[in-house]
């Protein structure tokens, strides 16, 4: 599927999501399943199935820390900064050239 393709299929899924998110009013933790299933989508097409992985055992983690009530004030930002770290390091040092990518 091409690049074109998966954005626009991401991005759809998105605002569907954000559009039941502002209907059901459940802002926490929809607005996480939301972004959470464009990334999924935008992975799986787009071939990165560790990023996939990664994302989803992130996303359970949160979900996890916010249907049992555990101090989310804590754990989740750490969650989120350990994805990021992953993201930085993985495109700084583990990425292909994306020269072809940008034309």
């Amino acid at each position: 599927m091409s690049r074109n393709k998966v954005n626009a299929l991401s991005n759809g899924v998105f605002l569907i999501l954000l559009a039941l998110i502002i209907y059901t009013n459940t802002v926490w933790p929809g607005i996480l399943f939301a972004i959470g299933a464009a990334l999924v989508i935008r992975q799986y097409f787009t071939g990165r199935k560790i990023d996939l992985i990664i994302t989803l055992v992130i996303l359970a983690i949160l979900f996890t820390i916010s249907f049992t009530g555990l101090s989310i004030s804590t754990l989740a930002p750490l969650a989120l900064v350990l994805g990021g770290v992953y993201i930085i390091l993985r495109e700084y040092f583990f990425a292909e050239s994306s020269d072809k990518d940008e034309k």
